[in-house]
């Protein structure tokens, strides 16, 4: 299944740390919020990625209390691709998510209007490459304003 990685809230940590490194990357919206249990399962339901057996595991919240939500953020490994789908019909709920791998490659913005395949393959052939954080973000979030 992979590594795990992390998936939280896009905020303003996050954007103040792409500006530090001169990185092009979307704003950060202010209704963004940590994802509960609840919001987690529906976004796996509406998906089709809740069956058995799974393709992506999620760990760092609490199944059995629906209105858990993580500060830190949950994990996630699996199928990548699976993983984008799910985040970005979890953002149509709670706005932007900073899907951050542990290997080090490019964390991924994802919102409602990510499209997790160009998004996938882009991230893909940008991960190999010297410096793959500056090749993703320009290529995917270059056309974006700065906060």
């Amino acid at each position: 299944m992979g590594n795990w990685d992390l998936a939280i809230r896009y905020d303003e940590r996050a954007t103040s740390w792409l500006t530090s490194q001169e990185l092009p990357h979307p704003r950060a919206r202010s209704q963004n919020r940590h994802p509960t249990t609840s919001d987690i399962i529906w976004a796996l339901q509406e998906t089709g990625y809740a069956k058995s057996p799974p393709v992506i595991l999620i760990d760092g919240i609490d199944w059995n209390a629906p209105q858990f939500a993580a500060g830190d953020g949950f994990t996630i490994r699996g199928d990548r691709l699976a993983a984008i789908r799910v985040l970005k019909k979890l953002a149509q709920r709670c706005g932007q998510i900073w899907l951050y791998p542990d290997t080090g490659e490019p964390a991924i913005v994802v919102d409602e209007s990510t499209d997790p395949e160009s998004i996938f393959h882009l991230h893909a052939a940008c991960t190999s490459v010297q410096d793959s954080w500056e090749k993703f973000y320009r290529k995917a979030y270059g056309a974006q304003p700065k906060d």
